[in-house]
């Protein structure tokens, strides 16, 4: 059985942005290999129940986020002076699109219109700082759904993880504050064994709770 996968890069050198490969799941094979889109650093991908892509992204040397139809037409760039996203998620239910940008320390909802493009819907700035030398500002690094479909951040500048309730026009409403230490980066939760798990970036550990 053959199945297409997709893969984000760094365009840094010869890269050209995301491409796309039939892989064989009986052989572990990748053939036909090709370019979907040309986009700066597609270093992060996420895809909707419609296909529609949603990329970090990149445009006249400001940073964000960018859609893509499902034969790798471009719908829309949403971008800001500054770096990047890191981190992309969609949430069907709500028909929103979630952001991390690291290097800002600000996490972005996006409302996804019915053609699948985006609209900047609301961002929080986070501020303060962590005991490691490389936090001295916040860095959001990952920011997606709970299972009961709250959202949920993680910063590795200032050893937090966050916890966000929105309304249905992607309006973010800050709920709790747990500080976890060091340097959480990733948050994992499984929907049936409640397994919550926090890797650290800083000490490269992982903390789990059952």
């Amino acid at each position: 059985m053959k199945e297409t996968v997709y893969f984000g890069t760094y365009t840094r050198r010869t890269s050209q942005g995301i491409y796309k490969a039939d892989f064989d799941t009986e052989t572990g094979q990748l053939s036909n290999l090709e370019l979907f889109a040309a986009e700066p650093s597609p270093t992060y991908l996420a895809f909707d129940q419609h296909q529609h892509l949603y990329t970090v992204g990149s445009q006249d040397d400001k940073g964000g986020i960018a859609a893509y139809q499902t034969d790798g037409t471009l719908l829309n760039h949403v971008v800001e002076k500054g770096a990047p996203h890191c981190y992309v998620a969609v949430d069907e239910k709500r028909d929103l699109v979630y952001a991390a940008n690291y290097h800002k320390g600000q996490v972005l909802v996006y409302k996804r219109k019915e053609d699948g493009s985006l609209l900047l819907s609301d961002v929080d700035q986070h501020s303060g700082q962590g005991p490691h030398e490389n936090q001295a500002s916040p860095h959001v690094h990952f920011t997606d759904l709970t299972p009961d479909h709250y959202l949920v951040t993680c910063d590795l500048g200032t050893d937090q993880v966050i916890t966000y309730d929105l309304d249905s026009e992607g309006k973010l409403s800050k709920l709790y504050t747990y500080h976890s230490q060091p340097g959480a980066a990733h948050a994992i939760l499984f929907s049936i064994t409640i397994i919550k798990s926090l890797i650290s970036f800083v000490n490269s550990i992982a903390l789990s709770r059952f």
